[in-house]
């Protein structure tokens, strides 16, 4: 019987060339497949019934891709709406971002979420949005909301707030990022350089809006806080709240005025006539019992009704719970002397009151102008 050939051993050359092959073929097979429109459709269906489960919401779509690329479901021409208070979202793309353990198991989950060119409008009744998702809360005790995705990235974006009969207003150019932390918590970051509030009484403009804060719980960290306008300016920096508000924090505070601005705000408060540029530089702590804390006071052309505390005052102020005590110099109008005041107001029954002043070279004439007495006084 004729011996057969000895087989010739494959080449792992070969081998690797064949797998190559085959990986170098499977993006072009999914991108074939996934071109199609009953697989567009059928993403497209279950795009939208997990945003309706996960987060309780109506949805439509336009046009589904599958972008293999980058391992992402891209819909465009998107609408989110609350079931009873109408619309939520309206976005020119959103990028849904599945885990590979979901396609595996034939289903989309929301392991990261893109937003492009959204507007978002949030509907206020009775103090409260009406026409945001249902949250499910969270089994980790570190937070008290567990989101339905990893993360949430809002590019380029609009929020429109209906604070009806109040006002209403918008935040534009928004940058947003959402993300739950390892250990439960909400890690958020915030950016936009123009927003305004429509009011009662005008118009409310802001320059920068910047943010970013941690929420785990009822405690909430705030590394950094920004907001400018034409009113204000704040910026709040390593801060820390205990929920309900109050109840315990701290942080650095850094606060400009425009007092006169400030007083025409629809506030409700009737106020006497307030003039001047105000400054605080601070360091506060506090709990429920009251805050702590020092502080730097600049007041610039500071007036209360007809009297003027001068054309610059600076004080160093220290306070607690009980009393607030300071030491600094006003200056008076146009160069016409100065006054040291130290003093103490106690904050118990009747807000007993300690003050000296110590006068420097102060003249008269230019000081019954700052008083608003005469502008032309004759007694030198």
């Amino acid at each position: 019987m004729p011996e057969r050939p000895a087989k010739r051993p494959k080449s792992w050359a070969k081998r690797l060339l064949l797998a190559a092959v085959i990986i170098a073929a499977t993006p072009a097979a999914l991108t074939a497949v996934a071109s199609t429109a009953a697989v567009r459709a059928y993403f497209g269906r279950e795009a939208a019934h997990v945003l309706g489960t996960e987060l309780g919401m109506q949805a439509s779509i336009g046009d589904v891709k599958v972008d293999w690329k980058h391992f992402a479901v891209v819909v465009s021409d998107i609408d989110i709406a609350h079931p009873e208070e109408g619309p939520l979202v309206r976005a020119a793309a959103l990028r849904i971002e599945p885990s590979w353990w979901a396609i595996v198991r034939g289903q989309l989950d929301l392991q990261g979420v893109t937003i492009e060119q959204a507007d978002v409008w949030l509907k206020v009744r009775d103090d409260k949005v009406v026409n945001l998702p249902v949250l499910p809360e969270s089994e980790e005790p570190t937070s008290d909301v567990k989101l339905p995705f990893d993360w949430l990235q809002i590019e380029h974006s609009r929020l429109v707030v209906d604070a009806a009969p109040w006002g209403n207003g918008e935040i534009q150019r928004i940058d947003l990022r959402l993300e739950q932390a390892s250990d439960g918590a909400l890690e958020v970051t915030l950016a936009s350089p123009a927003a305004f509030a429509n009011h009662a009484t005008g118009t409310e403009r802001l320059t920068e809006i910047a943010l970013a804060a941690r929420f785990a719980g009822k405690h909430i960290e705030i590394s950094n806080l920004v907001l400018r306008g034409q009113t204000a300016n704040l910026h709040l920096q390593d801060a820390e709240l205990t929920l309900p508000l109050g109840t315990q924090y701290a942080g650095t505070l850094s606060l400009d005025v425009d007092i006169p601005r400030l007083v025409a705000l629809p506030h409700g408060w009737e106020l006497p006539r307030l003039e001047g540029q105000l400054s605080v530089q601070a360091e506060v702590q506090g709990d429920a019992r009251g805050p702590s804390g020092d502080a730097k006071v600049h007041l610039k052309h500071g007036l209360v009704k007809q009297y003027g505390f001068g054309e610059d005052l600076r004080l160093s102020v220290l306070f607690d719970r009980d009393r607030i005590r300071w030491d600094g110099v006003a200056e008076l109008i146009r160069d016409g002397g100065a006054v040291a005041l130290r003093g103490e107001l106690g904050l118990g029954k009747g807000l007993p009151l300690q003050l000296e002043a110590d006068v420097r070279d102060v003249d008269f004439s230019k000081l019954m102008e700052q008083l608003e007495v005469s502008p032309n006084a004759i007694v030198a």
